[in-house]
């Protein structure tokens, strides 16, 4: 049996296009669990409540990506399910989805991991989000997604790829568990690629299955606003922790001189920003933050981190007093803009 594991926080609107879409799969006997991480949205527990053939997991607080997935494969595992497909709750699986997922896995046992083709639900459904995945663990952004579909092997239903996508992934339960599931410690971020490399090393390969279809919306509000302070700390925090756990020495080497020039660069450039400075010093007191915590091997919630954050941020208020007035002194009008941009760029934020 096949059970598609569906993560809600206060996302109840994006989950029920996510259930409709499970519910209409192809194939017989399709097991749709809900995992919720502590939704406080009025109303929202009850209703997912009534939600009909729905498999609840009611988890008493947010665990993170990695918690409450944890939660809900451990409930699909009790209900006899030998197949996981992790679905984010604001995407959706085309009817077929599922079955050339499972078949795929059935039908080849190297396979360890996959995903299916993945595309931007806005516009016109067409435009791929995620064709394969790339590992760069000697590079401060560990990984990059890559938006063409690459071409099966003679006689393979899959492509190969580095790591497979959490947005929507496929697991045999058993391997599952014997990997250690999701790394709780991650929280949020890079878990999906920490997990595939997990399925590498023990002698399987990941796979993406292009016949297979699924649509993301991606991140919610965070397309306008860009990365928050939150997201800058877990992937900042997670991406040192995966290359320390998974990169060779050489990689871990190139990785923390590239790590460090970067977290200078992006502190001085957000610090010396004339606009916005509440938002640019919180920015930069979450990367410093994430990378002190990464070299630290810390894990758990950003929230637990209250006051080294609120800390972090006196510290880099006390840097950009003197910062700013110099960088307006030394550099043209022309040259901070070109710096901004290239900065909104890195952080994803609007132009």
């Amino acid at each position: 049996m096949v059970a598609v594991i569906l993560l809600n926080w206060n996302g109840l609107a994006y989950t029920r296009e996510a259930v409709a879409s499970v519910q209409a799969q192809t194939l017989p006997g399709v097991l749709c669990v809900v995992a919720d991480n502590g939704s406080s949205a009025p109303g929202e527990v009850d209703a997912l409540r009534k939600m009909p053939g729905v498999l609840l997991v009611e988890n008493q607080a947010n665990l993170g990506f990695s918690g409450g997935n944890n939660r809900g494969a451990e409930a699909a595992r009790a209900a006899g399910a030998d197949l996981l497909l992790f679905l984010n709750n604001d995407a959706t699986l085309a009817p077929d989805a599922a079955e050339k997922l499972a078949a795929a896995l059935r039908a080849d046992p190297g396979l360890g991991a996959v995903s299916p083709a993945i595309y931007h639900a806005r516009g016109d459904g067409r435009d791929l989000w995620f064709g394969r995945g790339a590992a760069h663990l000697d590079h401060p952004a560990v990984v990059t997604l890559h938006a063409e579909l690459p071409t099966p092997a003679p006689g393979r239903a899959d492509a190969p790829t580095d790591w497979a996508c959490g947005c929507a992934l496929m697991m045999r339960t058993e391997a599952f568990f014997d990997l250690g599931g999701f790394d709780e410690g991650l929280f949020a971020y890079h878990e999906d690629v920490d997990l595939s490399l997990k399925v590498r090393a023990s002698g399987q390969r990941c796979g993406v299955v292009p016949s297979a279809s699924a649509w993301h919306v991606g991140g919610g509000g965070s397309a306008a606003t860009g990365m928050s302070p939150r997201q800058l700390y877990y992937t900042t925090r997670n991406a040192r922790v995966v290359v320390r756990r998974h990169g060779s020495v050489a990689e871990q080497s190139a990785f923390a001189r590239r790590a460090a020039a970067r977290l200078r660069l992006l502190t001085l450039a957000l610090l010396a920003r004339r606009e916005n400075g509440d938002a640019a010093v919180a920015r930069a007191a979450a990367l410093r933050l994430g990378d002190a915590d990464g070299r630290a091997g810390l894990g758990g919630p950003f929230e637990a981190r209250g006051a080294e954050f609120e800390a972090e941020q006196a510290r880099c208020w006390q840097r950009r007093r003197w910062l700013r007035p110099a960088a307006g002194a030394l550099l043209p009008r022309p040259v901070r803009q070109r710096v901004d941009a290239r900065l909104d760029a890195a952080l994803g934020l609007p132009p």
